[in-house]
């Protein structure tokens, strides 16, 4: 197997705009909140206090931070006696009132025993319902069927703009062992997002990082679809250039080492560095 330790930098130029009520930015990476970082920007977050029980089990909503590109919900479960409980949200659960009609993209439990779902960007500011119709307990293997209804405080409307901003970055390419590489991306107050098609021959080895203002990001997580990967980069300062770095690939055939570098700008792609081989 040959082994493509490449580096590609693609810097993306930023075009401001803003998401409305009735703007489609759907998003498809698994997402996980990272305000807590205080060198980074972070959604806004609210605390929570509804609580919904069916079932004999309770959910209580803790806080909510919500963005342009997802809305994270924290919650607790407890059973009859009040007694914490792990439980899984399954796909197909969530239902709502006031997000983006776009599924949810991930969950996660935390070392307190409360968890994470996260959810679509709201569509208005003010209230909006979260409804599960499913829990998976026991590790998953046993389903219990309710109707889980959490009403939830908003962004307020004069702070909507501002929370639910969302910058589109310009489209690039770079060109991986002869395949053009077409990358988007976009960021909120709480993600960078870069999507691209992998090349059909080659197997990523590693997810890719970026760089803004001398900063390496690591990546927070990947989604992949039929053909495009998606990979959430924690958030960046709007306005600036990113540069992606993807690689390494791997390819049969070959035990060979190649190294390379380029940078593409939406105008013009220029070698950076040279290829070894």
């Amino acid at each position: 197997m040959r082994k493509i330790d490449a580096k590609l930098g693609l810097t993306i130029a930023a075009a401001t705009v803003l998401a409305s009520a009735g703007a489609a930015t759907d998003v498809a990476t698994r997402l996980w909140y990272s305000g807590a970082e205080p060198e980074t920007p972070g959604g806004v977050l609210i605390a929570q206090s509804s609580e919904s029980t069916a079932g004999g089990i309770t959910l209580r909503a803790l806080s909510a931070t919500f963005s342009g590109t997802e809305t994270v919900l924290n919650f607790r479960a407890t059973d009859e006696a009040g007694n914490l409980i792990d439980l899984v949200v399954p796909d197909g659960a969530f239902t709502g009132d006031g997000f983006r009609p776009i599924p949810p993209q991930g969950f996660q439990r935390f070392d307190d025993g409360s968890f994470i779902v996260e959810l679509p960007p709201v569509i208005h500011p003010g209230s909006v319902v979260v409804e599960f119709g499913e829990v998976r307990v026991h590790e998953g293997r046993d389903r219990v069927a309710g109707r889980w209804t959490l009403p939830l405080v908003g962004p307020s409307e004069t702070e909507f703009g501002d929370v639910m901003r969302v910058e589109e970055l310009q489209v690039g390419t770079v060109d991986v062992e002869g395949e053009k590489v077409t990358l988007t991306g976009r960021r909120s107050t709480s993600r960078t997002i870069i999507e691209y098609d992998p090349p059909l021959t080659l197997r990523e080895l590693a997810l890719p990082t970026i760089t803004v203002d001398g900063k390496t990001l690591l990546s927070l997580g990947s989604r992949t679809g039929p053909s495009t990967v998606g990979v959430a980069f924690p958030g960046t300062a709007f306005g600036r250039p990113v540069t992606v770095f993807l690689g390494p690939f791997a390819t049969p055939g070959s035990h060979r080492m190649r190294w390379c570098s380029r940078l593409a700008t939406p105008s013009t792609m220029r070698r950076r560095g040279q290829m070894s081989r």
